[in-house]
């Protein structure tokens, strides 16, 4: 809260979309209610909270994604052992898990790259030796 008694608003903005708690812990936490969130989320336009909410969600639904294919691919064993007549739908079913699972892995691929890059952006002390290396060179370029 502001020494006015109002949220901090920046600072439930960031925890919304940051989306590492609830919608509801936030609202507990700011002492805000769900509808002025709700409200001052499209008021304001926020941005779409994270598909994932954290790295251990990602990994258990990538997990998953591996132990169906697994399990699926069991299943197509078996009835290539028995001679059973070989369903094209089960291999499609193969194919799009496969699919899913490759690009959810590209997709934390991406996600950590990016987490890497912001956090290396963030510290301040870097960046402010960087602003001044910057303000240096150039004022040596133009000596």
């Amino acid at each position: 809260m502001t020494e006015t008694g109002e949220p901090d608003w920046a600072m439930v903005r960031a925890d919304y979309e940051a989306g590492e708690i609830s919608v509801r812990a936030i609202a507990e936490k700011h002492s805000v209610t769900l509808d002025r969130i709700n409200h001052r989320k499209i008021k304001e336009i926020w941005r779409p909270r994270r598909l994932w909410t954290s790295r251990g969600q990602r990994r258990v639904i990538i997990n998953k994604l591996m132990h169906l294919l697994e399990r699926q691919i069991a299943l197509l064993e078996a009835k290539l052992d028995t001679n059973e007549a070989f369903d094209m739908a089960d291999t499609k079913l193969i194919e799009t898990i496969t699919k899913t699972y490759e690009k959810l892995t590209e997709l934390q691929d991406v996600h950590n790259k990016a987490e890497t890059r912001k956090t290396a952006r963030l510290d301040p002390e870097l960046e402010a030796v960087r602003e001044k290396l910057i303000r240096r060179v150039k004022a040596l370029e133009t000596e």
